[in-house]
């Protein structure tokens, strides 16, 4: 560890007298937030409250399922970071409907229409939880994050966009070279 790390991360465990992990994720919260993004947000952008009903009227075929994945991933995110949930349960329903519907897994997809400039899906899941984290770090933590409706937010927007995932006629093509 680099000396700048090593005392940056004495200091914030003598400040807030925490458990290592929690120390960790601070740190790479803190970096995340200074680190230059390495490819586009317009996929990523998207206000903590949650998208409205005009716009998810107005998605359709890829918008729709970029959409639907991204806000999987923050519904896990908030999960695993609020409730203690291990599991990425939303993501993996829809990696299932993905390989039942289109016959690709997330990770076809997410390679093919969301990381145009990432080398690897992990990059772009990383900077969907690393925004999420910082939208919890702005509203005060998990409870006031849930007390401002995030949670309820994530979890409609999700419902809503499945389902019209389920029903949309669009089909992504992919190339698995």
């Amino acid at each position: 560890m680099s000396p700048l790390f090593s005392s940056l991360f004495k200091t914030l465990h003598a400040i807030f007298s925490v458990r290592v992990p929690h120390v960790l994720t601070l740190v790479a919260l803190v970096l995340s937030l200074v680190s230059a993004p390495s490819f586009s947000d317009e996929v990523l952008e998207h206000h903590a409250t949650g998208i409205s009903p005009e716009v998810q009227a107005e998605l359709s075929n890829e918008a729709l399922h970029t959409r639907l994945i991204v806000t999987a991933i923050k519904y896990d995110t908030f999960n695993q970071r609020c409730r203690g949930v291990s599991a990425a349960y939303n993501t993996s329903k829809v990696n299932r409907l993905f390989l039942r519907k289109f016959g690709i897994t997330l990770n076809d997809y997410m390679m093919n229409y969301m990381s145009k400039d990432a080398n690897d899906p992990r990059d772009v899941k990383q900077k969907i939880v690393n925004k999420v984290n910082q939208t919890i770090a702005k509203m005060g933590g998990c409870q006031p994050a849930r007390k401002k409706g995030l949670e309820q937010s994530y979890k409609d927007d999700y419902r809503n966009l499945y389902h019209k995932v389920e029903k949309s006629t669009w089909f992504p093509s992919v190339n698995n070279d």
